[in-house]
Protein backbone atom coordinates (compact mmCIF):
# COMPACT_ATOMS: atom_id res chain seq x y z
CA UNK A 1 0.00 0.00 0.00
CA UNK A 2 2.65 2.40 0.79
CA UNK A 3 4.51 1.89 -2.65
CA UNK A 4 1.26 2.44 -4.05
CA UNK A 5 1.15 5.95 -2.60
CA UNK A 6 4.70 6.71 -3.14
CA UNK A 7 3.56 6.20 -6.82
CA UNK A 8 0.94 8.23 -6.66
CA UNK A 9 3.10 10.99 -5.71
CA UNK A 10 6.03 10.46 -7.79
CA UNK A 11 3.13 10.97 -10.91
CA UNK A 12 1.52 14.05 -9.17
CA UNK A 13 4.99 15.57 -9.39
CA UNK A 14 5.51 14.67 -12.70
CA UNK A 15 2.42 16.31 -13.68
CA UNK A 16 2.68 19.43 -12.30
CA UNK A 17 6.62 19.64 -13.25
CA UNK A 18 6.21 18.41 -16.45
CA UNK A 19 4.03 21.52 -18.30
CA UNK A 20 2.29 24.76 -17.27
CA UNK A 21 0.31 27.00 -19.28
CA UNK A 22 0.73 30.37 -19.55
CA UNK A 23 -1.59 33.18 -21.32
CA UNK A 24 1.31 35.57 -22.75
CA UNK A 25 0.51 39.08 -23.47
CA UNK A 26 -2.32 38.96 -21.48
CA UNK A 27 -2.45 42.72 -20.91
CA UNK A 28 -3.02 42.93 -24.45
CA UNK A 29 -6.07 43.33 -26.62
CA UNK A 30 -4.03 40.88 -29.00
CA UNK A 31 -5.88 40.71 -32.71
CA UNK A 32 -3.37 39.56 -34.87
CA UNK A 33 -0.33 37.61 -34.87
CA UNK A 34 2.55 36.53 -36.43
CA UNK A 35 4.72 33.41 -35.75
CA UNK A 36 7.60 31.85 -37.13
CA UNK A 37 9.18 28.70 -36.12
CA UNK A 38 13.23 29.46 -34.48
CA UNK A 39 14.49 26.02 -33.87
CA UNK A 40 12.45 22.42 -34.52
CA UNK A 41 9.05 21.93 -35.88
CA UNK A 42 5.35 22.94 -34.64
CA UNK A 43 2.60 21.01 -36.44
CA UNK A 44 -0.18 23.36 -36.69
CA UNK A 45 -4.12 22.07 -35.73
CA UNK A 46 -7.27 23.73 -36.19
CA UNK A 47 -9.70 22.43 -34.04
CA UNK A 48 -8.16 19.03 -33.54
CA UNK A 49 -7.37 18.56 -37.36
CA UNK A 50 -3.85 18.89 -38.85
CA UNK A 51 -3.27 20.82 -41.60
CA UNK A 52 0.27 22.01 -41.88
CA UNK A 53 4.08 22.03 -40.54
CA UNK A 54 5.52 25.35 -39.27
CA UNK A 55 9.47 24.86 -39.52
CA UNK A 56 12.91 26.43 -40.91
CA UNK A 57 11.66 29.77 -42.53
CA UNK A 58 8.43 28.84 -42.77
CA UNK A 59 5.48 31.96 -40.97
CA UNK A 60 2.00 32.14 -40.64
CA UNK A 61 -0.47 34.88 -39.66
CA UNK A 62 -3.50 34.35 -37.16
CA UNK A 63 -5.76 36.85 -36.77
CA UNK A 64 -9.18 37.44 -34.92
CA UNK A 65 -12.19 37.61 -36.96
CA UNK A 66 -15.12 38.11 -34.69
CA UNK A 67 -15.81 34.79 -32.96
CA UNK A 68 -13.21 33.22 -35.34
CA UNK A 69 -9.58 32.66 -35.66
CA UNK A 70 -8.52 33.36 -39.62
CA UNK A 71 -5.10 31.18 -40.11
CA UNK A 72 -2.91 32.48 -43.20
CA UNK A 73 -1.32 29.79 -44.82
CA UNK A 74 0.97 30.15 -48.39
CA UNK A 75 -1.96 28.72 -50.15
CA UNK A 76 -4.93 28.63 -48.43
CA UNK A 77 -6.88 30.36 -45.55
CA UNK A 78 -8.38 28.40 -42.40
CA UNK A 79 -10.82 29.41 -39.93
CA UNK A 80 -11.60 27.70 -36.64
CA UNK A 81 -11.59 28.58 -33.07
CA UNK A 82 -8.97 26.28 -31.63
CA UNK A 83 -5.77 26.90 -32.45
CA UNK A 84 -2.87 24.48 -31.32
CA UNK A 85 0.94 24.86 -32.81
CA UNK A 86 2.55 21.41 -31.18
CA UNK A 87 6.22 22.05 -30.59
CA UNK A 88 8.72 19.37 -29.54
CA UNK A 89 10.39 19.18 -26.04
CA UNK A 90 13.24 21.56 -27.33
CA UNK A 91 11.46 24.03 -30.14
CA UNK A 92 11.53 27.31 -29.80
CA UNK A 93 8.95 29.62 -31.45
CA UNK A 94 8.65 33.56 -32.27
CA UNK A 95 5.49 35.21 -31.56
CA UNK A 96 5.04 38.65 -32.95
CA UNK A 97 2.06 40.54 -32.23
CA UNK A 98 1.02 42.94 -34.73
CA UNK A 99 -2.32 44.47 -33.88
CA UNK A 100 -1.44 46.02 -31.72
CA UNK A 101 2.49 45.97 -32.71
CA UNK A 102 4.85 44.80 -29.90
CA UNK A 103 7.90 43.16 -29.89
CA UNK A 104 8.49 39.61 -30.71
CA UNK A 105 9.54 36.79 -27.95
CA UNK A 106 10.55 33.47 -28.29
CA UNK A 107 8.95 30.55 -26.44
CA UNK A 108 9.43 27.10 -25.56
CA UNK A 109 6.70 24.62 -25.89
CA UNK A 110 3.46 24.42 -27.85
CA UNK A 111 1.01 27.60 -28.35
CA UNK A 112 -2.51 27.38 -27.78
CA UNK A 113 -4.74 30.41 -29.66
CA UNK A 114 -8.77 30.28 -28.34
CA UNK A 115 -11.23 32.70 -29.90
CA UNK A 116 -12.59 35.45 -28.01
CA UNK A 117 -15.08 38.20 -29.62
CA UNK A 118 -12.60 40.26 -31.55
CA UNK A 119 -9.42 38.95 -29.76
CA UNK A 120 -7.14 35.94 -29.60
CA UNK A 121 -5.86 33.90 -26.31
CA UNK A 122 -2.84 33.30 -26.69
CA UNK A 123 -1.51 30.31 -23.86
CA UNK A 124 2.60 29.06 -24.11
CA UNK A 125 2.95 25.50 -22.61
CA UNK A 126 6.54 25.52 -21.87
CA UNK A 127 8.14 22.54 -19.87
CA UNK A 128 7.84 23.62 -16.30
CA UNK A 129 11.99 24.31 -15.65
CA UNK A 130 11.69 26.44 -19.30
CA UNK A 131 9.25 28.49 -17.98
CA UNK A 132 10.52 29.28 -14.67
CA UNK A 133 13.92 30.35 -16.05
CA UNK A 134 12.21 32.97 -17.72
CA UNK A 135 10.20 33.87 -15.08
CA UNK A 136 13.47 34.29 -12.77
CA UNK A 137 15.42 36.49 -15.80
CA UNK A 138 12.35 38.94 -16.18
CA UNK A 139 12.30 38.94 -12.26
CA UNK A 140 15.59 39.46 -11.54
CA UNK A 141 17.39 40.76 -14.37
CA UNK A 142 20.68 39.05 -15.53
CA UNK A 143 23.53 40.84 -13.57
CA UNK A 144 22.61 39.03 -10.01
CA UNK A 145 24.56 36.00 -8.55
CA UNK A 146 23.84 32.44 -8.50
CA UNK A 147 22.58 32.32 -4.73
CA UNK A 148 20.40 34.87 -5.54
CA UNK A 149 19.22 32.98 -9.01
CA UNK A 150 18.86 29.98 -6.88
CA UNK A 151 16.66 32.14 -3.98
CA UNK A 152 14.55 33.62 -6.83
CA UNK A 153 13.98 29.90 -8.52
CA UNK A 154 13.05 28.42 -5.43
CA UNK A 155 10.57 31.47 -4.82
CA UNK A 156 9.08 31.59 -8.24
CA UNK A 157 8.59 27.40 -8.32
CA UNK A 158 6.61 27.86 -5.29
CA UNK A 159 4.43 30.91 -6.19
CA UNK A 160 3.49 29.20 -9.57
CA UNK A 161 2.71 25.66 -7.82
CA UNK A 162 0.85 27.15 -5.20
CA UNK A 163 -1.17 29.49 -7.51
CA UNK A 164 -1.36 27.05 -9.97
CA UNK A 165 -5.51 27.98 -10.44
CA UNK A 166 -5.03 31.74 -10.60
CA UNK A 167 -6.72 31.73 -14.02
CA UNK A 168 -8.43 28.75 -14.54
CA UNK A 169 -11.41 30.43 -15.36
CA UNK A 170 -9.25 31.43 -18.28
CA UNK A 171 -8.25 28.48 -20.04
CA UNK A 172 -4.94 28.87 -18.42
CA UNK A 173 -2.80 28.43 -15.05
CA UNK A 174 -1.30 32.03 -15.06
CA UNK A 175 -0.37 35.07 -16.87
CA UNK A 176 2.80 36.28 -17.60
CA UNK A 177 2.40 40.02 -16.17
CA UNK A 178 3.31 40.96 -12.39
CA UNK A 179 -0.61 39.72 -11.66
CA UNK A 180 1.07 36.64 -11.41
CA UNK A 181 5.00 36.60 -12.32
CA UNK A 182 6.62 38.54 -15.24
CA UNK A 183 7.59 35.78 -17.87
CA UNK A 184 8.57 36.96 -21.16
CA UNK A 185 9.69 33.93 -22.79
CA UNK A 186 13.13 32.21 -23.24
CA UNK A 187 15.77 33.12 -20.96
CA UNK A 188 18.60 33.82 -23.02
CA UNK A 189 21.45 36.06 -22.10
CA UNK A 190 22.77 34.16 -18.93
CA UNK A 191 23.08 30.79 -18.27
CA UNK A 192 23.60 30.96 -14.55
CA UNK A 193 19.92 31.45 -14.60
CA UNK A 194 19.68 28.06 -15.88
CA UNK A 195 21.99 26.44 -14.02
CA UNK A 196 20.43 28.03 -10.85
CA UNK A 197 16.85 26.61 -11.74
CA UNK A 198 18.52 23.40 -12.57
CA UNK A 199 20.31 22.82 -9.26
CA UNK A 200 17.42 23.79 -7.13
CA UNK A 201 15.08 21.36 -9.15
CA UNK A 202 12.30 20.25 -6.88
CA UNK A 203 12.90 22.76 -4.00
CA UNK A 204 10.01 24.64 -2.17
CA UNK A 205 9.16 26.99 0.61
CA UNK A 206 6.52 25.20 3.21
CA UNK A 207 5.42 26.64 6.22
CA UNK A 208 5.09 24.57 9.59
CA UNK A 209 2.23 22.40 8.12
CA UNK A 210 3.94 21.76 4.94
CA UNK A 211 1.81 23.84 2.51
CA UNK A 212 3.35 25.59 0.21
CA UNK A 213 3.78 29.24 1.13
CA UNK A 214 2.47 32.56 -0.43
CA UNK A 215 5.59 33.20 -1.43
CA UNK A 216 6.02 37.00 -2.04
CA UNK A 217 7.83 39.47 -3.21
CA UNK A 218 8.64 43.12 -3.69
CA UNK A 219 11.75 44.97 -5.63
CA UNK A 220 12.35 46.81 -2.24
CA UNK A 221 10.99 47.27 1.04
CA UNK A 222 13.06 50.36 1.85
CA UNK A 223 14.61 48.90 5.15
CA UNK A 224 11.90 47.07 7.05
CA UNK A 225 9.50 44.79 5.27
CA UNK A 226 5.79 44.46 5.89
CA UNK A 227 3.41 42.57 7.84
CA UNK A 228 0.91 40.63 5.64
CA UNK A 229 -1.95 41.92 7.16
CA UNK A 230 -0.39 46.05 6.68
CA UNK A 231 -1.33 45.60 2.80
CA UNK A 232 -4.25 42.84 3.13
CA UNK A 233 -6.60 41.69 5.87
CA UNK A 234 -5.24 38.47 7.01
CA UNK A 235 -2.33 37.48 9.10
CA UNK A 236 0.06 34.92 7.46
CA UNK A 237 2.78 33.59 9.82
CA UNK A 238 5.23 33.41 7.54
CA UNK A 239 4.98 36.86 6.40
CA UNK A 240 6.17 39.30 9.20
CA UNK A 241 7.70 42.03 9.27
CA UNK A 242 11.56 42.18 8.99
CA UNK A 243 14.21 44.94 9.44
CA UNK A 244 16.32 44.68 6.37
CA UNK A 245 19.98 46.27 6.66
CA UNK A 246 20.41 45.42 2.91
CA UNK A 247 18.51 47.01 0.88
CA UNK A 248 18.55 50.48 2.54
CA UNK A 249 21.05 51.53 0.05
CA UNK A 250 20.48 50.15 -3.25
CA UNK A 251 18.73 51.63 -6.69
CA UNK A 252 15.34 51.92 -5.41
CA UNK A 253 15.51 52.50 -1.55
CA UNK A 254 14.18 56.06 -1.50
CA UNK A 255 12.16 58.24 -4.03
CA UNK A 256 11.01 61.82 -3.63
CA UNK A 257 7.44 63.00 -4.70
CA UNK A 258 5.51 66.51 -4.80
CA UNK A 259 1.90 67.05 -4.81
CA UNK A 260 -0.64 69.85 -4.09
CA UNK A 261 -2.01 70.11 -0.99
CA UNK A 262 -5.06 70.98 -2.67
CA UNK A 263 -4.92 67.68 -4.75
CA UNK A 264 -4.16 65.70 -1.37
CA UNK A 265 -7.61 66.78 0.68
CA UNK A 266 -9.35 66.23 -2.72
CA UNK A 267 -8.20 62.59 -2.35
CA UNK A 268 -8.85 62.43 1.11
CA UNK A 269 -12.45 63.93 0.72
CA UNK A 270 -12.92 61.13 -1.75
CA UNK A 271 -12.00 58.18 0.79
CA UNK A 272 -15.09 59.59 2.93
CA UNK A 273 -12.67 62.06 5.67
CA UNK A 274 -13.67 65.50 6.39
CA UNK A 275 -10.90 67.83 6.52
CA UNK A 276 -11.60 71.46 7.83
CA UNK A 277 -11.43 74.59 5.25
CA UNK A 278 -9.54 76.41 8.39
CA UNK A 279 -7.01 73.30 9.50
CA UNK A 280 -3.76 73.70 9.54
CA UNK A 281 -1.21 73.20 7.33
CA UNK A 282 1.12 71.08 9.72
CA UNK A 283 -1.71 68.88 10.09
CA UNK A 284 -0.80 66.84 7.19
CA UNK A 285 2.16 65.98 8.63
CA UNK A 286 3.31 62.44 8.82
CA UNK A 287 6.51 60.64 10.36
CA UNK A 288 6.68 56.24 9.81
CA UNK A 289 10.18 55.95 11.38
CA UNK A 290 8.60 52.01 11.38
CA UNK A 291 6.32 50.54 9.07
CA UNK A 292 2.23 51.34 9.91
CA UNK A 293 -1.06 50.53 8.15
CA UNK A 294 -3.27 53.94 8.27
CA UNK A 295 -2.47 57.98 7.81
CA UNK A 296 -4.25 59.68 10.61
CA UNK A 297 -5.57 63.00 10.07
CA UNK A 298 -8.01 65.05 12.59
CA UNK A 299 -8.89 61.51 14.54
CA UNK A 300 -9.37 59.84 10.73
CA UNK A 301 -7.54 57.68 9.29
CA UNK A 302 -7.14 55.91 5.81
CA UNK A 303 -4.94 52.97 4.58
CA UNK A 304 -1.61 53.89 3.53
CA UNK A 305 -2.72 50.98 0.47
CA UNK A 306 -5.17 53.50 -0.47
CA UNK A 307 -3.08 56.48 -0.42
CA UNK A 308 -0.58 54.25 -2.61
CA UNK A 309 -1.89 53.57 -5.04
CA UNK A 310 -4.81 56.54 -5.45
CA UNK A 311 -2.05 59.53 -5.25
CA UNK A 312 1.11 56.91 -7.81
CA UNK A 313 3.36 56.69 -4.55
CA UNK A 314 6.02 53.84 -4.93
CA UNK A 315 5.32 52.12 -1.65
CA UNK A 316 3.24 53.03 1.37
CA UNK A 317 6.48 53.09 3.43
CA UNK A 318 6.67 57.10 3.31
CA UNK A 319 6.70 60.50 5.43
CA UNK A 320 5.00 63.82 4.52
CA UNK A 321 6.57 67.25 5.16
CA UNK A 322 4.16 70.01 4.11
CA UNK A 323 5.90 73.07 1.99
CA UNK A 324 3.49 76.18 1.76
CA UNK A 325 0.93 74.79 -0.82
CA UNK A 326 3.14 71.73 -1.49
CA UNK A 327 3.69 68.48 0.61
CA UNK A 328 6.67 66.67 -0.24
CA UNK A 329 6.59 62.68 -0.20
CA UNK A 330 10.23 61.29 1.36
CA UNK A 331 9.69 57.51 0.81
CA UNK A 332 11.41 54.09 0.95
CA UNK A 333 11.06 51.06 -0.83
CA UNK A 334 9.59 50.37 -4.28
CA UNK A 335 6.31 47.90 -4.07
CA UNK A 336 4.28 46.23 -1.20
CA UNK A 337 7.10 45.23 1.00
CA UNK A 338 5.98 41.94 1.71
CA UNK A 339 8.14 39.08 1.81
CA UNK A 340 11.45 38.92 0.11
CA UNK A 341 13.13 42.29 -0.71
CA UNK A 342 14.73 41.61 -4.32
CA UNK A 343 17.27 43.56 -4.19
CA UNK A 344 17.98 43.31 -0.35
CA UNK A 345 18.34 39.61 -1.15
CA UNK A 346 20.54 40.43 -4.08
CA UNK A 347 22.71 42.50 -1.93
CA UNK A 348 22.74 38.99 0.71
CA UNK A 349 23.83 37.11 -1.82
CA UNK A 350 26.86 39.57 -3.18
CA UNK A 351 27.86 39.35 0.68
CA UNK A 352 28.11 35.42 1.00
CA UNK A 353 24.99 34.13 1.96
CA UNK A 354 23.37 31.11 0.93
CA UNK A 355 20.12 30.98 -1.10
CA UNK A 356 18.61 28.99 2.32
CA UNK A 357 20.15 31.72 4.40
CA UNK A 358 18.35 34.82 2.01
CA UNK A 359 14.70 32.77 2.12
CA UNK A 360 14.38 32.03 6.06
CA UNK A 361 15.90 35.76 6.65
CA UNK A 362 12.65 36.83 4.75
CA UNK A 363 10.36 33.91 5.36
CA UNK A 364 9.66 33.49 9.29
CA UNK A 365 9.37 29.83 10.79
CA UNK A 366 9.65 27.99 7.24
CA UNK A 367 11.10 25.38 5.58
CA UNK A 368 13.13 24.51 2.06
CA UNK A 369 11.94 21.02 1.01
CA UNK A 370 11.38 18.80 -2.14
CA UNK A 371 8.24 19.21 -3.66
CA UNK A 372 6.94 15.66 -2.99
CA UNK A 373 6.25 16.80 0.75
CA UNK A 374 3.95 19.57 0.19
CA UNK A 375 0.63 18.50 1.18
CA UNK A 376 -1.40 21.16 -1.12
CA UNK A 377 0.53 20.37 -4.56
CA UNK A 378 -1.75 21.12 -7.48
CA UNK A 379 -3.59 18.16 -8.68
Amino acid sequence: MRNIFLLFILIQISTVAQEIKIGVFNKQNIKKVFFEANKGKYKLYIDGKKKYTLKGSRSLIIKSEGEQIIVSLPKKDYSGKNIFLKGKKKAVISIKPVVPKQKARQYYGSINILAKPNKLVLINLPPFQKYLAGVVEAESGTSAKSEYYKTQAIICRTYALQKWDKHKKDGFNLCDGVHCQAYKGVSTTNDLIRKSVKKTDNFVILDKNNHLIEALFSANCGGQTNSSEMVWSSVIPYLRSVKDPYCINQRQAKWEKTIPLSKFISFLKSKGLSIPATISVDSFKFKQPNRVKYYIINNQKVKLTSLRFGLGLRSTFFEIEPSGSLLKFHGRGYGHGVGMCQEGAMNMAKKGKKYDEIIKFYYTGVKIKPMKQAVNLPK
